[in-house]
Order: C-alpha cells, then sequence, then structure tokens
C-alpha cells in the first residue's frame, strides 16, 4: 500500500512538472526525463526495501511478544499452583524484609550469613523471615562495610535501605 501511494505520489509530481513543456521535449529534456525515471526506480526499490525491513522488524517483535507473552502464562500458573493462604496464626513468628539500594554502584546484605545482592538503585523482598533480632551488614563499592542490629517484628515488614553514609 506504501509502495502504491509512493508511486502514484511520483507520478503526479512528474504529470506536474511536464504539463507546461511544449509538446516536443529537446535532448535536454529527455535527459531529464531518463534521470527522473531511474530515480523513481531506485526510489521504488528503496521503498520496497523498507517495507521488507519493516515486515521483518514487526515479525520479531511479534515473535517476542509471543515468548513474554508464553513465560507470563507459565509464571501465572507456577504461583496459581502454588500460591496459599495465612491466617495470621499460620505466619505469626515470621515478617518481610524489604531491601533497597539506593547507591548508584551495586550493594550487598548479609542477613544470618546469608548474601543478597542489590544492583544499583535495585530492591528485593524476602518473604517468611523468622521474627526477632536481625543482624546485617552492608557492602557497597567505595563505602566500605557497616553492620547493625535491628528487630523484624511479626507479620510486618522491616526496610533496610543501603544509602550515603550522613556525614556532618
Amino acid at each position: 500500500m506504501r509502495r502504491l501511494v509512493t508511486t502514484a505520489a511520483v507520478m503526479a509530481l512528474l504529470v506536474a512538472y511536464f504539463s507546461g513543456s511544449p509538446a516536443r521535449a529537446d535532448d535536454q529534456d529527455k535527459e531529464e526525463i531518463k534521470r527522473l525515471k531511474e530515480r523513481i526506480t531506485r526510489l521504488e526499490a528503496l521503498v520496497e526495501e523498507q517495507g521488507k525491513i519493516a515486515d521483518e522488524e514487526s515479525r520479531r517483535y511479534l515473535d517476542a511478544y509471543k515468548r513474554l507473552d508464553r513465560r507470563v502464562s507459565r509464571l501465572e500458573s507456577r504461583t496459581e499452583s502454588t500460591s496459599r493462604r495465612f491466617d495470621s496464626s499460620d505466619n505469626a513468628g515470621y515478617g518481610s524484609i524489604q531491601l533497597t539500594n539506593e547507591l548508584g554502584v551495586p550493594a550487598t546484605v548479609t542477613i544470618a550469613n546469608q548474601s543478597y545482592y542489590l544492583r544499583p538503585y535495585g530492591s528485593r523482598t524476602l518473604y517468611n523471615q523468622p521474627a526477632g533480632q536481625v543482624s546485617y551488614s552492608v557492602t557497597a563499592e567505595g563505602y566500605g562495610v557497616t553492620s547493625r542490629r535491628t528487630t523484624l517484628y511479626a507479620n510486618d515488614t522491616l526496610t533496610l535501605t543501603v544509602t550515603r553514609p550522613y556525614t556532618r
């Protein structure tokens, strides 16, 4: 469709250009017509090639979309089949820990000898963590190691934020 519109537009320009010409074209006009026809041929080939490229890109995007859609479907079915409900008595001794990195460099948070990598400006949540005292350390390139202790309460979320140290 695009090719047809482009060809029609070029032809209309040619008709308009030559409508004021004398009936008998001289050699210079004939040479100009030949050059314009060659240019039209090149433009048509270019439009056709661009169409092929656009079609190929569309196919690649469609394939990628289908792969992602299948992956989402698999993940949804997995969460539906493995989810379970908790009432307050089921997880009374557990909470969540939200880890957030506000630095432009990777950081590692270690809790109970388990290390959790955080990409720059990244975050993650640790679910079903035992309530009680939480000792943790934070390591980030250029910032050294910091160790702290805090409390995770049952049915609560503790937020640990990796940020630049406060200096006065």
